[in-house]
């Protein structure tokens, strides 16, 4: 949350996350409903949650910023974000697996 960075020379940033909750909580068909303010704005302690990390690094929240970014309602840089977050959500489902073929596509 407080640094940027890139991965594979691509931009990954937080302002994206922020922003989407910004405009998606304002928004009577919420893209990603259990988004809230305090996975933004963490209270103390919180930011040891694994629950509120993987609500924000999750397929619900990647396909909201993607859908803003298709809308022209984001920047298209934020793509790069939406993507990141949608490989680490692949990534937890993978771990958090208990077979080999799992039933979440």
């Amino acid at each position: 949350m407080k640094h940027d960075f890139d991965v594979a020379g691509k931009p990954v940033r937080w302002k994206y996350v922020a922003d989407f909750y910004a405009a998606d909580s304002k928004q009577v068909v919420i893209l990603a409903p259990k988004l809230t303010n305090c996975h933004i704005n963490l209270p103390p302690f919180a930011n040891m949650r694994v629950r509120l990390a993987a609500q924000v690094l999750s397929h619900s929240v990647a396909a909201g910023i993607y859908t803003h970014v298709s809308l022209g309602a984001m920047a298209a840089e934020a793509a790069f974000t939406a993507e990141f977050l949608d490989k680490i959500d692949s990534l937890f489902d993978c771990l958090n697996s208990s077979t080999y073929r799992d039933p979440k596509q």
